[in-house]
């Protein structure tokens, strides 16, 4: 009996181990790139409608049914890198595949979708990242924030960079959330310096934050990412 009880058991997890790609009871195996350079940080989000959305890191060149994208860095920097979002419908047929940015220093992202079908991702970067028609620099030479607005067909709406002088960066897919009227919440880090002796302020909007170490942000925009409000928590928040 205890072998039998020993034999279903590691039949279990052979099973769990197999189709360990599945999650929300799809096969996942299929969202991925012909190319080997694709890294293991990644977000799937699921809308309303039942489209599925990823976003991962690339280096090189990926390429994802008739789309290839390429990155233009020839740093070999472990965080020279892009960003790249895929959209599958509700049948999970491919319908667009689009290159968010690519930084020589690229940090965390995060990924959601809105009451519109409009597709919100956020990504931390230092120096300079190319975006689609656009390039933003922090000037700070340490991370700064850049938010991204895209339609349903993976059309570029808007975007915003925030931190200029200052630090400012999320830590990953849990720091965006959107409420039912379309608006944003970001939470991350606001720090003047990563030497913690330089005092700085963050201005959004009518609020002013000042830091001489990291403290934690914490802002709501509305759906043009106009800032509403933000807080910081922390040191002196």
């Amino acid at each position: 009996m205890k072998q039998f009880i020993l034999y279903i058991l590691f039949s279990i997890l052979f099973t769990q181990a197999a189709f360990c790609q599945k999650v929300w009871d799809i096969d996942t195996s299929w969202l991925v790139g012909k190319d080997q350079k694709i890294f293991s940080y990644r977000q799937m989000v699921i809308d309303q409608w039942d489209n599925k959305y990823v976003i991962t890191y690339f280096k090189g060149t990926v390429s994802i049914g008739n789309t290839t994208l390429s990155t233009t860095s020839t740093s070999i920097y472990e965080w020279s890198k892009g960003i790249y979002l895929v959209k599958y419908d509700y049948k999970n047929e491919l319908q667009w595949v689009i290159k968010v940015a690519e930084s020589d220093t690229m940090g965390r992202f995060a990924l959601k979708v809105d009451n519109s079908e409009n597709i919100i991702v956020a990504f931390t970067y230092s120096g300079y990242a190319h975006l689609e028609n656009d390039t933003v620099y922090s000037t700070s030479n340490y991370h700064n924030l850049e938010l991204v607005k895209y339609n349903k067909h993976g059309q570029k709406l808007i975007d915003l960079n925030i931190g200029g002088t200052n630090t400012v960066s999320i830590g990953g897919e849990y720091s965006l959330e959107i409420d039912n009227d379309n608006n944003l919440y970001v939470a991350g880090l606001f720090n003047a310096s990563y030497t913690n002796n330089i005092p700085g302020t963050l201005i959004l909007g009518t609020d002013t934050l000042f830091a001489t170490s990291r403290d934690m942000l914490l802002a709501k925009f509305d759906s043009n990412f106009n800032p509403i409000w933000a807080k910081s928590y922390g040191e002196l928040g």
